[in-house]
C-alpha cells in the first residue's frame, strides 16, 4: 500500500514538473508566395521589352541584384540594362526582344526550373545563335548543358555562373557544325533561368531569329498550337517538324493535323520512324492545312520533345518561329500592350471566359465556344487580359509586326511555393511560473 501511495505520488510529481519545465511549440508555420521570375534583357544587340502585368509590380536589374525591390511605374518596361528580376506575381510578365526589320520574338518571363529542354536551333555557318544563363542568385550557380545533334548526343558541358550574373555562349559551341539542334540543360545548383536565341544568317543577309521556349520534360503526347497555314496574300509559309527521342530506344511517330474543318493524320505522316537520341527534321510541304491557323498532335512510341519551325516570307517580313508544345491550363493572366496576336485553343470542348481592359481602362467581356480548335483575333488596345478555362484548354498565340513573326505558348510562369517560417516560442526563454 505505501509502495502504490509512493508511486503515485511521484507521478504527480512529475506532471507537475513537466507543466513548469519550458516548453517548445512545434507546430510549423507555412510561409507561402508566388516564386521570383526572370525576364531576358537584349539579345544580339535586338530591343529588349518587358510586357508587366501591373505599374506596380517590383523589379530590379540581375546587376543591381544585393540592392532594394522597386516599382515599374509602367506596364511597358524597356530594359536597358540587361536582365531583371521581378517578385513573383500570379499573372505573367512577357519579355519581347525585336531586331529592327530582321526579326521579333517573344517569352513568358519564367521562374527558375530545374530542367529545359530547347528544341530549335543550328550550329552551321548560318548560325548566329546565342544561349544565356541568367542566374538570380547570390551564390554561384551551375548547370550541365548537354547538346544533341542529326549525329547524336554532344558529351554534356558543364557550366558555373557567378552570383547575379548572366553568362552566355554560342550555340555553336555546344555542337559545331550540327545542322539540327536540340539542347538539354539541367541546374545542377543555384537558381537559374536559361534562355535560347535563334539567330540566323546567310552572308550579309538575316535570315531571321526567335527565342526558343523551353519544353520540361519528353513526352509520347505533344500538342502545338496556333501554326499559321496563311498570312495575307502572296505569303509563303514552310513549316518542318523537328523530333528527338532522348532515351536509349528507337520509336515511331504520327502527326496529327487539327484544323476547324477537319481532324485528320495524312499518309505520309502515320507511322515515322525515328532513332534515338538523333534530331529528325520532318518536311510538312504539301499537305493541306486549310485557311486558318491549325494545331499538331504528334504521338509517339517512346517519349518525345517537338517542336515546328514555321518560315514565313511575305511582302513587308522575313522572318521564322519556333512553335514548342503546350500544355493545358484553367487560368492565365498578362499585358498584350497592345499587341494584337491570333490565339488559338485546343481542346475537345472549349469553354473560355474572356476578360480584359482596353487603354482607356474600360473592361470588356467575352465567352469563347468551340469543340476541337478555336482561333480568336484579339481586339485592339487591349491591355491586361485574362483567360479563365472551366475545363481546362492548350493555348498559343501568334502575330506579326514590321519586324516579323512571333509565338508564344499560353503557360504558367510562377508558382505558389512555401516555406517555414521560424518558430519563436516565449515559453523556451521564460517559464510559465
Amino acid at each position: 500500500m505505501r509502495r502504490a501511495s509512493l508511486a503515485l505520488l511521484s507521478f504527480i510529481i512529475a506532471i507537475h514538473v513537466a507543466y513548469l519545465l519550458p516548453q517548445r511549440n512545434d507546430s510549423q508555420v507555412l510561409s507561402k508566395n508566388y516564386s521570383l521570375t526572370t525576364c531576358p534583357g537584349s539579345m544580339n544587340k535586338s530591343r529588349a521589352v518587358a510586357l508587366l502585368p501591373t505599374s506596380n509590380l517590383s523589379y530590379k536589374y540581375l546587376s543591381a541584384l544585393t540592392k532594394g525591390f522597386r516599382s515599374s511605374g509602367s506596364g511597358n518596361l524597356l530594359l536597358t540594362q540587361g536582365a531583371i528580376v521581378e517578385k513573383g506575381d500570379p499573372r505573367n510578365s512577357l519579355s519581347i526582344l525585336s531586331s529592327a526589320s530582321n526579326w521579333t520574338t517573344a517569352t513568358n518571363c519564367p521562374k527558375s526550373t530545374s530542367e529545359s529542354w530547347f528544341v530549335g536551333g543550328t550550329a552551321d555557318v548560318s548560325s548566329q545563335g546565342v544561349v544565356s544563363f541568367v542566374n538570380s542568385g547570390l551564390s554561384e550557380a551551375s548547370v550541365e548543358a548537354t547538346a544533341y545533334t542529326e549525329n547524336g548526343p554532344v558529351a554534356p558541358q558543364m557550366i558555373k555562373i557567378p552570383a547575379a550574373t548572366e553568362k552566355r555562349a554560342r550555340i555553336d559551341s555546344f555542337s559545331p557544325g550540327a545542322s539540327r539542334v536540340v539542347l538539354h540543360v539541367v541546374v545542377k545548383s543555384g537558381r537559374v533561368s536559361s534562355f535560347v536565341l535563334d539567330e540566323q544568317t546567310k552572308g550579309l543577309k538575316n535570315l531571321g531569329g526567335d527565342l526558343i521556349n523551353p519544353i520540361s520534360m519528353p513526352s509520347q503526347s505533344i500538342l502545338i498550337p496556333a501554326l499559321p497555314s496563311k498570312l495575307g496574300k502572296n505569303s509563303k509559309i514552310i513549316s518542318t517538324l523537328r523530333v528527338l527521342a532522348p532515351g536509349n530506344a528507337d520509336g515511331s511517330v504520327s502527326v496529327e493535323i487539327i484544323t476547324p474543318k477537319s481532324t485528320y493524320i495524312p499518309v505520309e505522316l502515320g507511322n515515322i520512324a525515328i532513332n534515338s537520341q538523333e534530331v529528325r527534321d520532318i518536311s510538312l510541304a504539301g499537305i493541306d492545312f486549310g485557311d486558318s491557323n491549325f494545331a499538331l498532335r504528334i504521338k509517339a512510341s517512346v517519349p518525345i520533345v517537338a517542336s515546328v519551325k514555321t518560315i514565313v516570307s511575305t511582302p513587308k517580313i522575313s522572318d521564322f518561329t519556333w512553335q514548342t508544345a503546350v500544355n493545358p491550363i484553367s487560368q492565365i493572366a498578362f499585358n498584350l500592350y497592345g499587341l494584337e496576336p491570333m490565339i488559338t485553343f485546343v481542346a475537345d470542348a472549349i469553354d473560355v471566359d474572356v476578360n480584359w481592359r482596353d487603354a482607356s481602362g474600360k473592361s470588356h467581356n467575352k465567352t469563347l465556344i468551340g469543340q476541337s480548335i478555336l482561333n480568336w483575333q484579339v481586339p485592339p488596345n487591349a491591355r491586361l487580359i485574362n483567360f479563365a478555362s472551366r475545363q481546362g484548354v492548350s493555348a498559343a498565340m501568334v502575330w506579326t509586326s514590321a519586324d516579323g513573326i512571333a509565338y508564344l505558348p499560353l503557360a504558367i510562369a510562377s508558382t505558389i511555393e512555401s516555406a517555414s517560417r521560424p518558430i519563436a516560442d516565449a515559453g523556451v526563454l521564460q517559464s510559465r511560473t
